[in-house]
């Protein structure tokens, strides 16, 4: 088996999406990570986007090579990459929260930084986790 890891990224969307685009896009987004054995949590807000995903290493450098290719993304910043002992989010394909029209402390801080220390990663993860339920 090949190593588990984990990848966080912001981006912005070249546009804004709909509700209904967003549930198609992640209908699409679950089914492939179902088959891949990928699972992660997708934050969107105001066009921003701040994802994790986690699987085999090969599969997520596949993963993130294709949304580095996806044109709907811009400005996106790998944030962190590492091998991890297990999944914080296993239990979803893609878990999602709309944030859009919510302030939430420091969500605009990590789209807007390009340099990341371990004090910022370790708050982007306590983010995600806090949605994780």
């Amino acid at each position: 088996m090949n190593k588990l890891c984990q990848i966080i990224y912001v981006s912005s969307m070249r546009t804004l999406m709909s509700e209904k685009e967003l549930a198609d896009l992640l209908e699409i987004i679950r089914k492939n990570n179902v088959k891949h054995d990928i699972t992660g949590m997708l934050l969107y807000r105001d066009g921003n986007v701040m994802q994790v995903i986690e699987g085999e290493q090969h599969r997520l450098e596949q993963l993130f090579t294709n949304i580095e290719l996806d044109n709907r993304h811009v400005g996106i910043i790998k944030m962190f990459q590492k091998e991890i002992p297990h999944r914080d989010f296993g239990e979803w394909s893609m878990s999602y929260r709309n944030l859009s029209g919510q302030k939430i402390e420091g969500f605009s801080d990590f789209i807007s930084s390009g340099v990341f220390s371990e004090q910022e990663i370790s708050r982007a993860k306590k983010l995600l986790l806090s949605f994780r339920g």
